[in-house]
């Protein structure tokens, strides 16, 4: 098993495996909150992607997947002004981008606010390492907001490789 140690300050902070230490340290990095500097899609006039995590992580990191049973995507959207004739997009992604799952909600309506959105999935059985997942918002055929999450959703579950 590799080991990797994460220095802060000239300091050991932590230290483990290679997977866990690399996902907390993402997360601290990025806490899966977008921040103002992050570029999207849109006009971002009348909603914004805010936020996404992953609910009940054993890890306790928001991003960072280590089982294999249902697992639970959460993602918050702040609506300016009141959406009608929505269309809500969420789409996974390997570390090659290529598309590995991908949804979509046709009349979406939203009040001012923030909302969230849930993708629940009995499993997730992927091969371990980063994931992104982007999310899209559109009105009537424009886009409101397209998010590309982060930090990338990483997978350390056991079992999940194939013997080549």
């Amino acid at each position: 098993m590799q080991r990797v140690l994460w220095l802060e300050g000239g300091e050991i902070y932590r230290s483990g495996p290679t997977a866990a230490i690399l996902g907390e340290y993402e997360a601290a990095l990025g806490c899966g909150q977008r921040n103002q500097n992050q570029r999207s899609t849109g006009t971002r006039t009348k909603a914004r992607f805010v936020r996404w995590q992953i609910d009940g992580t054993e890890s306790g990191s928001s991003n960072f997947l280590t089982t294999m049973g249902a697992v639970t995507i959460r993602v918050q959207v702040e609506a300016l002004a009141a959406i009608r004739n929505g269309l809500h997009g969420a789409a996974l992604f390997n570390g090659e981008r290529q598309l590995m799952w991908g949804w979509a909600k046709e009349n979406v309506q939203l009040d001012p606010g923030l909302h969230e959105f849930y993708y629940t999935f009995p499993t997730l059985p992927l091969r371990p390492g980063p994931y992104s997942w982007q999310v899209s918002l559109w009105e009537n055929g424009k886009v409101l907001d397209m998010w590309d999450c982060v930090p990338d959703m990483i997978i350390a579950t056991e079992g999940t490789n194939t013997p080549g």
